[in-house]
């Protein structure tokens, strides 16, 4: 049985840290042949152990620690101490003794814990790093780009630790999307969105929010946007809409404000040009924005996503049966969409239910997760997956 005994150590201004350290033991170096040598000594008094550690081995009956009056702990009294000293220690030692009981080797820092390979002893570098939630914790989107951002630049996983109400854990990865997976050959991407030069834009009608081109033939060279009826008309989103007006693919007019306009009979003289003209306009991109925005709040987020997904390459349409903004297909041959995608703002803050009910939700239909965002006017997406252990 190895021994121990609670110790302080100042490691800054005004901050200290409690370990605990190995005072004797039987077997190994404080065993015979070299428990009495000043080096067995000096090694044992060396080796410190984190609180999470400590426990560990008090629970597995491989370690007894003793106070500052050489009082022994018990398990509660320990747990009780640990507690005592860190608020989260009993989330902190959860989930260090489900890494330790599945083999891994793993370091607690202030922030997080270290994982390393199974059977590694700490010698090789760490493969991941796991920062720690209760289920009642608020998880920000910012920290999770945080974490994404820290796991590209150190080249190791970032991973989500979330301990539920009766002390079972789920594991998530975090990571940034890469431009580079979903990239298009530009000359596809021309002809898939783009129009041929010198094209006539196809009429399209705004009812409301909904778009719609009457023309069978003018949807001929528009792949891959809106839904095509059994009439061969093409009705569009607000977002695809807005996409083919800007790319000049389409012209809208607001067939609403023709209706009012047509409603008002008896107008004569110059302002009866005025009501006949409103009645035909054309819409340029910025009123197309102005009008969906007005439908929609979320509208300019929304288009700015789209966007982004388009120029790569991907074909997003509405993903309301999964919860989410968008689906998203790699390719127009795909059957099955290989993203989700939530539109967020830079400052939401997750509780943890609704990253567990998306991200579940995802997994269960073969999905991947995105969170995309507006960050410094560039749209920036983070992925959260479920991470086996």
């Amino acid at each position: 049985m190895v021994r121990g005994v609670l110790r302080k150590a100042k490691i800054a201004e005004g901050e200290e840290i409690v370990f605990v350290s190995l005072t004797e033991g039987r077997g190994g170096k404080g065993g015979k042949g070299k428990g009495g040598s000043e080096k067995a000594k000096a090694w044992l008094e060396a080796k410190r152990l984190s609180l999470e550690e400590a426990a560990f081995l008090v629970e597995k009956g491989k370690l007894r620690v003793e106070d500052a009056e050489g009082k022994e702990l018990s398990v509660e009294g320990f747990l009780s101490v640990g507690l005592a000293i860190q608020p989260r220690f009993m989330l902190r030692y959860i989930v260090f003794k489900d890494l330790r009981e599945r083999g891994y080797a793993v370091r607690c820092g202030k922030d997080f814990f270290w994982l390393f390979p199974r059977g590694s002893k700490g010698e090789k570098p760490a493969k991941a790093f796991i920062r720690i939630f209760s289920e009642r914790d608020a998880v920000s989107l910012a920290e999770i780009e945080r974490l994404a951002s820290l796991a590209e630049n150190m080249r190791k996983e970032a991973i989500l630790a979330i301990v539920d109400e009766e002390s079972d854990i789920t594991y998530y990865e975090v990571r940034s999307f890469k431009v580079a997976d979903t990239l298009r050959n530009e000359a596809e991407e021309q002809k898939k969105d783009g129009r041929k030069e010198g094209a006539t834009a196809a009429e399209a009608s705004l009812l409301g929010d909904r778009v719609f081109i009457w023309d069978a033939e003018n949807v001929r060279h528009i792949h891959d946007f809106g839904t095509l009826t059994q009439e061969g008309k093409l009705q569009l989103s607000l977002v695809e809409a807005a996409y083919l007006l800007k790319k000049g693919v389409i012209s809208v007019k607001n067939a609403s404000e023709g209706a009012r306009a047509r409603a008002k009979v008896g107008v004569v003289g110059e302002e009866g040009e005025k009501v006949k003209e409103a009645g035909s306009a054309r819409m340029d991109f910025p009123q197309f924005v102005k009008h969906a925005s007005a439908v929609d709040e979320c509208f300019s987020a929304k288009f700015a996503v789209y966007e982004d997904l388009r120029e790569r390459g991907l074909i997003p349409k509405t993903g309301f049966k999964f919860g989410s903004h968008f689906r998203v297909y790699e390719a127009s041959c795909d059957k099955h969409s290989a993203f989700l995608v939530h539109v967020l703002p830079a400052e939401h803050t997750f509780s943890t239910h609704e990253l567990a009910r998306a991200v579940r939700l995802a997994h269960g239909v073969r999905k991947r997760m995105l969170f995309a965002f507006i960050r410094n006017g560039g749209v920036k997406y983070v992925e959260v997956a479920r991470k086996k252990l």
